[in-house]
């Protein structure tokens, strides 16, 4: 039946549960799983009590002791755990440490349930109200039992005086708390044991684990018990992964952890005494008016290892100045440090760093090679100085839209003058790091296109050139083949020779134009080899090649050129074959005779018919070709330089555009005109770098490529 007893041993059972459920909503705090298990064996001690109070029946009654048991056994056991773990030693609370503490209770509650005459010899009733009561004629081994369970809690006690002890305000009183919520019920469970108890035969710990449960509730709600736990030396120190040393105010080392016994490749005994100036020549000596250095390099098995020492002064004294040194191992961050900044200077790419108001912070090594600057002498200089004045306000835009965007980044193309004063052509990508602490600004990489943006012109043009060829092969030569085919079947059906002499026009146009194709093809290259080359020779050369010339070629010439001489020979002979297939058979004298003119003089005879007086001759800049046929027209003198642009039936179309190659190959610039006979002249402009007439110029590096 309910009596007192039994109503506060129910109270302190349901309180224990009650701080377990707790104890398991904060199951991420350290020790939490020991106090809820703490707390569950509380639990099950009290309420075991509380129905073995509540019977009648002696055998109910051992039954349920029994059950108490196993509470109270495990409570203490379990109890020196969570303190442990409480105060920070955790490696006692892992197996197989835990395992000393935990598996001996449960050796002995299997003892009681299996083989109880091992542990008491006899029972005897001695009260039956308001409760009933037993006594119990325990063996020896229940004595040493009993004293195992007290160095335990001896155990528990020191460590929690351990924690009081400490100056912080709020771990006295969580570990005082704890502390009397411990002491209560074993001193009552002292009093039974000598059998001074207030209540006969009576242990009093299960009524005043009530104390307990209430001074664990006052802890873990008042002083935030499983929120703020103490944390032991051996936690901080001998457990970090940096090294830790303590110095006396003579610079000895007076404590160390294995981490820096590790670091050193000494042992602590080692450590211990020795002078730190001596174990760490680059640390220092211990003297206050030295300024230790941040960085420190040891060498360790042969490496030199980097590190980041920290240092305290921890003396109360003003006579001593103890320390206390922590290094941190920052050897992979320095090598990272240094590798980066080698890519950095060693990249072609240019890295900028400048403020929202476009002022250098920082340049690359990289700007001697892309630019030519020394980086020193750019920094704190505005960036639109060093940008093509017509790309400053689209470039300044980008940059604004990027500064709008924090994290953002923005790709563009611009100029930027080189130190000789000429530009290059980069691609710019542009990122806001305004907000970034160690950067703070926006940060461009800039990667010189230049070159790319040439190639991909000449890509472009030599894909055109091939589109060209491909029109002509597909349509210009189509047509002469077509008529060759007409004529050929005309001819084997009436045997005519004038129809075979067709044939052989149309195949005569046919290889005209396939040698012209591949002059151009090979035109479209760069000219490697130039010499001096007599111009008056190649001309005679030229001309005596030209098919049918009835003309007249008048040299005034007497100098050379740089030039490659079969290209140059190519040049004229197109030149020369144009004026003849387009010139005027009006444009000789009455008698047929040409008029000297200047160091050469090609006549044709007294009864040649009449034909085109053709010139060469010099210009400040270079040489002139000129005749005296109809001349070309002002609208139509830029068409006659593309490719298939023929004003007769018999023209390919292609010698004009074989000029412009050759004169495009070695540099030179040419220009159509009229002459002062009504003619078509060509001059060719060479002086500059190129070689002009008279003198052997250098050779420029040239951007075409076929």
């Amino acid at each position: 039946m309910p009596n007192t007893y039994v109503v506060s041993l129910v109270i302190a059972g349901g309180i224990s549960l009650a701080l377990a459920v707790v104890g398991l909503r904060r199951s991420e705090a350290v020790g939490s799983r020991w106090f809820v298990l703490l707390l569950t064996s509380i639990a099950v001690w009290c309420l075991g009590n509380a129905v073995r109070y509540g019977q009648t029946d002696p055998e109910a009654f051992l039954f349920w002791y029994r059950v108490s048991r196993f509470g109270a056994q495990t409570a203490v056991a379990l109890g020196l755990v969570f303190v442990l773990a409480y105060a920070g030693y955790d490696r006692w609370t892992r197996w197989p440490r835990v395992g000393l503490f935990v598996v001996p209770p449960l050796a002995m509650l299997t003892v009681v349930w299996l083989a109880p005459s091992i542990i008491w010899a006899d029972t005897t009733v001695v009260r039956e109200s308001p409760v009933l009561v037993m006594d119990f004629t325990y063996t020896p081994l229940f004595s040493a039992w009993y004293f195992l369970q007290y160095a335990q809690i001896a155990i528990t006690l020191g460590v929690l005086v351990m924690v009081a002890s400490r100056d912080q305000r709020l771990y006295r009183l969580q570990a005082l708390t704890m502390l009397g919520g411990v002491m209560v019920p074993v001193f009552g469970n002292l009093l039974w044991w000598f059998g001074v108890s207030p209540v006969e035969h009576l242990d009093l710990s299960p009524f005043l684990l009530l104390v307990t449960g209430v001074s664990f509730a006052v802890s873990l709600f008042s002083f935030e018990l499983l929120r703020v736990l103490p944390v032991a030396r051996h936690t901080l120190v001998a457990e970090m992964q940096d090294g830790f040393v303590a110095l006396d105010d003579d610079g000895r080392i007076v404590d160390a952890n294995a981490a820096m016994a590790g670091i050193l490749q000494r042992s602590m005994n080692d450590l211990v005494g020795e002078q730190f100036s001596a174990v760490v020549p680059d640390g220092g000596n211990g003297n206050t008016a030295e300024r230790y250095p941040e960085d420190v390099v040891v060498t360790v098995a042969g490496e030199r290892r980097h590190f980041d020492m920290r240092r305290t002064y921890v003396s109360e004294n003003s006579d001593r100045t103890d320390q206390l040194l922590v290094f941190r191992d920052i050897t992979a961050r320095r090598r990272a440090e240094k590798r980066h900044s080698r890519l950095v200077e060693e990249s072609s790419d240019l890295v900028t760093v400048f403020d929202h108001e476009g002022v250098i912070e920082y340049v690359s090594p990289s700007v001697r090679g892309v630019l030519g600057y020394n980086p020193n002498a750019i920094r704190r200089n505005s960036v639109e100085q060093f940008t093509h004045p017509e790309d400053r306000d689209r470039v300044w835009a980008d940059i604004e839209t990027v500064l709008s965007d924090p994290g953002g980044s923005v790709t563009f193309e611009h100029r930027l003058r080189r130190a000789d004063g000429s530009w290059c052509l980069v691609e710019s990508k542009a990122r806001n790091l305004v907000e970034d602490p160690v950067i703070g600004g926006i940060v461009v990489n800039s990667r010189d296109i230049t070159v790319r943006e040439d190639r991909k012109r000449q890509l472009e043009a030599q894909n055109e050139r091939l589109e060209r060829f491909t029109s002509v092969v597909s349509h210009d030569l189509r047509n002469p083949l077509g008529v060759a085919t007409g004529y050929l079947e005309l001819g084997r059906q009436t045997g005519e020779d004038a129809a075979f002499e067709e044939v052989n026009d149309a195949l005569k146009r046919m290889d005209r134009m396939i040698q012209d194709l591949l002059t151009l093809a090979r035109e479209g290259r760069t000219i490697d080899d130039k010499h001096p080359v007599d111009l008056e020779s190649v001309a005679r050369e030229a001309w005596e090649a030209v098919p049918d010339s009835t003309g007249h070629l008048l040299v005034d010439v007497s100098d050379t050129v740089t030039a490659d001489r079969q290209r140059l020979r190519e040049l004229f002979e197109n030149l020369f074959r144009n004026s003849v297939e387009h010139g005027s058979t009006n444009s000789r004298s009455e008698t047929g005779d040409a008029v000297e003119h200047g160091s050469t003089n090609i006549r044709a005879g007294p009864d040649d018919p009449p034909g085109v007086s053709v010139t060469l001759g010099e210009t400040p800049g270079g040489f002139f070709v000129e005749d005296d046929g109809p001349g070309i027209p002002p609208e139509k003198r830029d068409a006659v330089f593309e490719f298939g642009h023929t004003s007769t039936e018999s023209g390919t179309g292609f010698g004009l555009s074989i000029v412009s190659r050759i004169a495009e190959a070695h540099g030179w610039s040419v220009t159509l005109t009229e002459s002062d006979a009504g003619g078509a002249r060509f001059e060719f402009e060479t002086d500059g770098t190129t070689g002009g007439v008279g003198e052997d110029r250098p050779e420029p590096e040239s951007v075409m490529d076929d």
